[in-house]
């Protein structure tokens, strides 16, 4: 409750070439995967088949109010970008009743 927290698999990738921004509440991260030497020679036809994409990518999620923006933070390990959207307290759901007339 206290944090949402997003997990994106980015194998190949290294840090440099992933970018995360928050813009208009939108979480947005996008980079690209370029091929490695040894990939690009498979492109030659140095192999028979390579299963991996290539290119730009980008992956926005829209951002609850409740998620301080202030302090998103994260995480890019063993291919794996975590990213913890902790929430603000005083942001909590509440229930409220309307009275119709």
């Amino acid at each position: 409750e206290a944090e949402l927290v997003i997990a994106l698999e980015l194998a190949g990738l290294r840090r440099e070439e992933i970018d995360i921004e928050v813009d208009r509440g939108v979480l947005l991260v996008h980079g690209e995967r370029r091929p490695s030497r040894r990939e690009a020679e498979a492109e030659a036809g140095r192999y028979h088949r390579l299963e991996r994409a290539y290119g730009p990518f980008s992956r926005e999620f829209r951002l609850p109010e409740a998620v301080d923006r202030e302090r998103i933070k994260a995480q890019f390990r063993d291919g794996v970008l975590t990213v913890t959207l902790p929430t603000r307290p005083e942001a909590e759901s509440r229930q409220l009743r309307v009275n119709v007339d």
